[in-house]
């Protein structure tokens, strides 16, 4: 980390004040003008985590396809629709047996043994 604040002081600093200011807007008391313009606290921090876990999610899509097209060299569309397909099992157990942990483990399960099949089944054949 130290390097890094060597090499580039101005990136730290501007890494810094973006950290101070988002846990300032986390931690402290809003003002009333603050919550005029932005908003309430509690919708504004759900905004925030809401955002970046989508861009993880969008994170992990998207680097499961280039994993997928630099070992395969084909486009491999397939990926984006077993994440679907695996968001659609988790959420159908999960309703169906109150537990997100056993959802999770289903849905592991139903796509790895989905991409296995794929897998034999029309990906070697190209």
């Amino acid at each position: 980390m130290s390097r890094f604040v060597e090499r580039h002081p101005a990136w730290a600093l501007i890494a810094i004040l973006a950290v101070a200011v988002l846990l300032w807007l986390i931690f402290s008391i809003w003002p009333p003008g603050l919550e005029a313009a932005i908003g309430r606290k509690r919708v504004f921090l759900n905004a925030v985590f809401n955002g970046i876990t989508l861009g993880g999610l969008y994170f992990l899509v998207a680097s499961g396809f280039t994993l997928i097209f630099g070992l395969m060299r084909n486009v491999n569309l397939a990926h984006g629709s077993l994440y679907l397909f695996g968001g659609y099992v988790g959420y159908a157990i999960s309703t169906w047996t109150g537990s997100w942990v056993l959802s999770f483990v289903v849905a592991f399960l139903a796509v790895a043994l989905v991409g296995v099949l794929l897998q034999i089944v029309v990906f070697r054949r190209m």
